[in-house]
This record gives C-alpha cells, structure tokens and sequence, in this order.
C-alpha cells in the first residue's frame, strides 16, 4: 500500500496541477513451482485511483500525466 497526501504538481500551485491525497494498493502472489519454474498473479493499482505524476507547464497547464488504471495479470518465469 502506498499512501501520498494532496501535493501540487507545480511550485505555482495552480489548482489543473493539484494531486489529491489517494491510497494506491498493489498486490503479487508468487508460486515457486520448482527451482526452474515460478507462476506469479499480480494486480497492480487494484484502487483503481487516478493518480496525475506529471504536469507540464508552458504559461499554462499543457500536459499531465497519469499512471496506469488498474491491471491484472499472470507471469511464468523460467530459469536456467
């Protein structure tokens, strides 16, 4: 779990920047089936939050940029 309190993207704190506060939860279970082969299922931004990382400014607000909404998946690592 990761927590982050309501932050301004920008030192000018226009209000298109602010971040509001959000808890972003990830999760990963991983089965190590043998010393070859492990199967992991994971979850990433299971809170689905909108969480903006980025904000570009030219005068004004030209960009921002979020992260990834929530994403499920499975993954099979195999070893030498």
């Amino acid at each position: 779990v990761t927590f982050s309190g309501g932050h301004f993207e920008q030192v000018f704190n226009d209000p298109l920047s602010k971040q509001n506060a959000y808890a972003k939860l990830d999760l990963t279970l991983t089965w190590d089936y043998s010393s070859k082969l492990a199967v992991e299922l994971f979850g990433t931004n299971v809170t689905n939050e909108q969480i903006q990382n980025l904000t570009s400014y030219g005068g004004i607000p030209i960009q921002a940029n979020y992260e990834p909404p929530r994403m499920f998946g499975l993954r099979f690592t195999v070893r030498n």
